[in-house]
């Protein structure tokens, strides 16, 4: 069974060197982001099957995911977990299942749409490579993502949920965006040990997930949006 730990608030810095401070975790981000690719992939063969079926039994077993009436995921790129069984399982249950579309020419805008069954036909080339809703896909209201259970990606995790993207930005926006409108989902961050850290560099404007799950242990987070730990 997974471990549950849970972390104290961190000290953010202050007004006079954020700026400073955003431009170095930029430059060490850019330097761990190769450093963390390679561990992830490192992770083969029956090790990674073995590891990706241990967190989602996980998180299928858990309040997380049972409580919840919408799951917004994503579709893996090379190298990330496998979250079709997610999409079967969220759709088999007769829960609402949503995916994130992106738009680049937009300041990098992110929404979602809501997939009306298990049809990957129903899925669009994206602009990064990835797979997107379709236009026959509904837009989601932004109220329907309130306690939500949202699955945000990563190359790694840290310990108080803040996380290792690809550059883009796209979910730190979003959530600070709808949860600065009063409408949070429940954050989670899925990523193979070997991705989990001890603490990662942050940015001022980046996001913490409200809890990161690897093959063994459930974390919860301090995150900004911390009063959804009352639903674990």
């Amino acid at each position: 069974m997974a471990l549950i730990r849970r972390v104290p608030p961190v000290t953010r810095p202050g007004p006079d060197i954020r700026r400073t401070a955003d431009e170095a975790a930029a430059r060490e981000k850019a330097r761990l982001r190769p450093i963390f690719r390679q561990a992830r992939d490192a992770v083969a063969g029956e090790e990674r099957a073995a590891a990706e079926a241990e967190i989602l039994d996980t998180l299928f077993s858990s309040p997380l995911f049972r409580r919840v009436e919408a799951v917004c995921a994503y579709l893996p790129l090379p190298g990330e977990i496998d979250l079709y069984p997610l999409w079967r399982r969220a759709y088999a249950l007769g829960k609402t299942f949503l995916l994130p579309c992106t738009d680049p020419g937009r300041g990098g805008s992110l929404t979602f749409r809501v997939l009306p069954g298990y049809d990957t036909s129903l899925l669009v080339p994206g602009p990064f490579g990835t797979l997107e809703p379709g236009p026959d896909c509904p837009p989601a209201a932004p109220r329907g993502l309130c306690g939500a259970l949202m699955l945000v990606p990563g190359l790694a995790f840290d310990d108080e949920g803040y996380r290792l993207g690809y550059g883009g930005g796209y979910y730190d926006r979003f959530l600070r965006e709808t949860c600065g409108k009063g409408c949070c989902p429940v954050t989670v961050g899925l990523a193979f040990e070997a991705c989990c850290a001890e603490a990662l560099p942050r940015a001022s404007h980046d996001m913490p997930v409200c809890c990161v799950l690897s093959e063994r242990r459930l974390t919860i987070t301090h995150a900004d949006y911390t009063r959804f730990e009352t639903r674990l």
